[in-house]
């Protein structure tokens, strides 16, 4: 993959993402805008911020897929972390 400056960064190359997984991950990523944080330090997302995104996108998200996108949110959480961030 390329990065934003346009190097070829071996790190940042991945398998695809699943297509039947697409729509969650930009759930997850779309949610991202809405997270807070507190002394720097990201909050996780809220079950009401993504109640808001699934009511306002029409995606009827299942709650197995709501699971998923905490699930995300807590490996998010946890590698910022673990950088310092």
């Amino acid at each position: 993959m390329v990065s934003g400056m346009g190097v070829d960064v071996p790190a940042l190359k991945t398998p695809p993402f699943p297509p039947p997984a697409i729509h969650l991950w930009r759930a997850f990523t779309a949610l991202q805008q809405t997270r807070g944080a507190n002394y720097g330090v990201p909050s996780p997302l809220t079950y009401v911020e993504i109640l808001a995104y699934d009511t306002l996108m029409g995606d009827h998200l299942e709650p197995w897929e709501v699971a998923l996108i905490k699930a995300l949110d807590l490996v998010f959480l946890e590698h910022g972390v673990e950088r310092g961030s």
